[in-house]
């Protein structure tokens, strides 16, 4: 319910007011018996009014109080018609005893009194007619506050109904979503886990492999360093090997192999002299 249908309510319930106090106050220059009509019509307008400006409104509050409403407007001109007729019968009281009573008798007349002349017909006129009034804006205010109350607290409660319908819904899916996040969640707890087990094993494996792999480190070291130590022993042969070319007379050797080379040349000739004389021996032998 907006501020602004709270406002308006307000005013037109004191509108509602002026206009049943203005009814009852100038009952007399209107026509015969709409004083009787007009202000239950008055509560029944503002009944509709009520009921049409609440009945999509939620709050249970503010409809009470607007249909209580109703029932104050009812008492409100009630009470404004006993204060005009206690006004108007001490006006009459006034008028009597200031002025003659055949003068009172004639007013009696012109309005249509038919409880007999004088003060005491008048008097009994007006106080039917206001009393009757009075009974009226009250019958009217309690019979319209209550079906205006049980039609919008009926509509209230049906809202009601088709929002909890609705919430009810809602908590299905909400509850159906929250299934479906467990499931989902528990499979990623679970993938989790199998993750987690094989990333172990993998962990374990690649332990065992590092293992292996320092053991071989360590073996190809043993072995390298066995060929760091032939190294040193060649590089010490080779040191030896060229001190002991530097100390040795190669050019005398050098003569000296040349020489036998000469020498290994003349035996070779000899030989091959000697290898032709057995040839021509063993020739005329045969």
């Amino acid at each position: 319910m907006t501020s602004a249908t709270r406002a308006f309510l307000n005013l037109l319930f004191l509108a509602a007011v002026g206009a049943g106090a203005w009814v009852l106050m100038h009952s007399e220059q209107l026509a015969h018996n709409s004083e009787l009509i007009l202000p239950p019509l008055i509560v029944a307008g503002y009944a509709l009014v009520v009921y049409g400006s609440l009945r999509a409104a939620r709050n249970e509050a503010a409809l009470e109080h607007y249909a209580d409403s109703i029932y104050f407007l009812g008492f409100m001109l009630t009470l404004v018609s006993l204060i005009t007729l206690f006004y108007r019968f001490q006006l009459d009281v006034v008028d009597v005893f200031g002025a003659a009573e055949s003068a009172v008798a004639a007013a009696a007349a012109e309005e249509g009194a038919v409880y007999g002349g004088g003060l005491s017909g008048l008097v009994l006129e007006r106080s039917f007619s206001h009393i009757g009034i009075a009974v009226s804006t009250s019958l009217a205010g309690v019979l319209f506050r209550n079906m205006v109350r049980g039609a919008l607290l009926g509509a209230a409660d049906q809202t009601d109904a088709d929002e909890a319908a609705g919430s009810e819904e809602d908590f299905a899916l909400i509850r159906q979503r929250e299934t479906e996040y467990v499931q989902a969640l528990e499979a990623f707890v679970s993938s989790t886990g199998a993750f987690s087990e094989g990333l172990a094993a993998q962990q374990q494996q690649l332990g065992q492999r590092l293992e292996e792999m320092a053991t071989a480190v360590s073996r190809h070291e043993q072995v390298l360093s066995g060929y760091a130590e032939l190294g040193r022993s060649l590089v010490q042969s080779a040191e030896r090997v060229q001190e002991l070319a530097e100390h040795t007379p190669l050019r005398r050797l050098n003569e000296e192999l040349s020489e036998f080379s000469g020498g290994v040349k003349e035996l070779n000739t000899v030989l091959d002299g000697v290898i032709s004389i057995l040839e021509q021996k063993v020739e005329c032998v045969r």
